[in-house]
């Protein structure tokens, strides 16, 4: 069985994770006006209703322009605004900064001694962390 891996560039992930916050955003403003019906936007857009559902959906791309006219008509204002993404991308986890305080236990078998360094205040501070993500 054939198999293969589809490497999806981390500016394409960025670019697809936007449209579908957009889309999303404009289904829940769509669906809080239970008085406004696709049709009804379509006409005001001067559409037809299908685009407006393809659009809305997330079906069909649309441009800025697009969703500054449907967040008007849902009656929104747009906020956009740029953030330095906190976690690097390619990994599932926070770099947090924790203080190394090691404690040394030593055990001995026969002639050879073994140093075991155990981080406890350190892990432990890192499991809570890691538990409110």
């Amino acid at each position: 069985m054939p198999s293969f891996r589809l490497a999806i560039k981390p500016h394409r992930k960025a670019a697809a994770r936007f449209v579908d916050q957009v889309h999303r955003a404009l289904q829940r403003a769509f669906d809080e006006r239970p008085d406004l019906t696709q049709a009804a936007v379509a006409e005001e857009l001067d559409v037809n209703r299908s685009v407006v559902n393809r659009q809305i959906r997330g079906h069909a791309d649309m441009s800025l322009g697009r969703v500054g006219e449907l967040a008007y008509i849902f009656g929104y204002d747009i906020e956009f605004k740029l953030v330095k993404p906190e976690v690097t991308p390619g990994t599932n986890f926070f770099k947090i900064d924790v203080p190394v305080k090691f404690e040394s236990i030593t055990k001995s078998s026969g002639s050879e001694t073994t140093e075991i360094r155990k981080n406890r205040e350190s892990f432990s501070e890192f499991v809570s962390l890691e538990a409110q993500l």
